[in-house]
Order: C-alpha cells, then sequence, then structure tokens
C-alpha cells in the first residue's frame, strides 16, 4: 500500500501479484539493455578533422 502522507490517503495498492517481477519487465529490461548501452569504441562514429 502506498499512503501519501499530505493528503492523508492512500495512493496505490499494490498485491502480490503485481509486486511480481513479470515477462513484460524480462522483455522491457532486455530492450534498454540493448537500446540504452554505451556503444563500443569499434562502433562509434568518428570524424576526421
Amino acid at each position: 500500500m502506498i499512503w501519501d502522507r499530505l493528503e492523508e490517503q492512500v495512493v496505490d495498492v499494490i498485491d502480490a501479484a503485481a509486486g511480481r517481477y513479470t515477462d513484460e519487465d524480462a522483455l522491457w529490461d532486455e530492450f534498454k539493455a540493448e537500446t540504452f548501452r554505451p556503444a563500443q569504441p569499434s562502433r562509434q562514429w568518428r570524424a576526421a578533422a
């Protein structure tokens, strides 16, 4: 349960099933690893002076 202290109310309720790592999470992590990985030096574009 997420409690908003300023508003003094429940903001969200997370059940056990939603709190687990899902297949969708794994796919998203795999995408991020491929997309946001720093480029390897051999694959970087370099400009000649």
